[in-house]
């Protein structure tokens, strides 16, 4: 019988084995015949995985309920099949995060094949928009409980590189009842590539002290 959803652990190390198929097909330059291949072997992979599936709900983090959400836990629980964030969705970037004492969402995320947008060896923009959908949104939470998003506006300065650690900052920026807005920016070294700002409001009725993301 298919498992609930809260019972299922987070299987990083098959979204991992996914993150390199993934990255396989968007660069292989094998024959016709060795794509057959591949192709038969993943719809085996993809009729063993079927066997057992859950017929949701689909939360962010595999939870039942929001009440469940612990800040004090580790952050990838918050986020684990976040597609920006999480370490168990196969098509997420690597992202490394913290939140520091005073409350800054602050970390690295690189970016790969699957994420490029033009012209060459960049970022697509809207991945980019993704991740700040999600940083920028943990900030306004840890910050003083978040809600749903808004509105988000991204400023872009620069092409965002694959490839390559980009660092990043997010921060509440101003609370008022349920509303909460929140910036961050993204910089390559010294180079600033890009800046976010994003509006949150938290639902009435809504739990205080938790978001959807």
């Amino acid at each position: 019988m298919p498992v609930e959803p809260d019972d299922r652990l987070p299987d990083t190390v098959l979204a991992a084995a996914v993150r390199r198929v993934a990255r396989g097909s968007r660069v292989s330059t094998v024959s016709a015949v060795e794509r057959d291949r591949a192709i038969a072997l993943l719809d085996q992979a993809t009729a063993i995985l079927a066997q057992e599936e859950t017929p949701g709900p689909f939360w962010l983090t595999g939870l039942r309920s929001f009440e469940d959400f612990d800040l004090t836990a580790s952050l990838a629980t918050i986020h684990t099949y976040s597609p920006a964030l999480g370490d168990a969705n196969p098509f997420a970037p690597q992202v490394d995060l913290e939140v520091t004492a005073d409350k800054v969402v602050q970390g690295t995320v690189t970016f790969a094949e699957i994420h490029n947008g033009p012209p060459w060896d960049t970022c697509h923009g809207g991945v980019v928009a993704l991740v700040y959908d999600d940083i920028v949104g943990l900030a306004a939470m840890v910050g003083a409980g978040g809600g749903m998003t808004a509105r988000l506006t991204v400023n872009y300065r620069k092409p965002t590189p694959l490839f390559e650690p980009i660092t990043f900052r997010a921060w509440l920026e101003e609370h008022e009842d349920r509303k909460f807005l929140a910036r961050g920016e993204m910089r390559h070294g010294d180079t600033l590539l890009s800046e976010a700002d994003g509006l949150f409001i938290r639902p009435r009725g809504f739990p205080p002290g938790v978001t959807t993301g």
